[in-house]
């Protein structure tokens, strides 16, 4: 935990509500935690931003508190996706394995408002 900060943002309102606020971020976001009053009784929207349009959390159907951590695919120094490959169970049949590609996830890195 050395390093990383809490930022706590609380939205009172009573009705419908849209409310923005920016921090500035310089790391990597590593989880985000929503604490939905427990008096809501609509369904809650959050996006995060970054400031080149990077969406780093939406959720638009939030109705209880939840923990999320939002990752991105990995890049190679060219910028093409960083993937692995698995290959599956040997069978018997004709179709000897099931190969699987997955992409590496890691957190978003920020350096910048969010």
């Amino acid at each position: 935990m050395a390093g990383m900060k809490t930022k706590t943002y609380q939205l009172e309102a009573v009705g419908l509500a849209t409310n923005a606020v920016t921090y500035a971020v310089r790391g990597a976001v590593k989880a985000v935690r929503i604490d939905v009053d427990t008096a809501t009784t609509r369904t809650n929207m959050i996006y995060l931003v970054d400031d080149y349009g990077q969406i780093v959390f939406s959720n638009a159907t939030l109705t209880a508190d939840a923990t999320y951590s939002p990752r991105v695919q990995g890049q190679t120094s060219a910028g093409a996706a960083l993937t692995w490959t698995e290959a599956g169970t040997q069978n018997t049949n004709i179709t000897a394995n099931t190969i699987t590609t997955t992409f590496f996830a890691e957190p978003f890195s920020v350096a910048g408002n969010l």
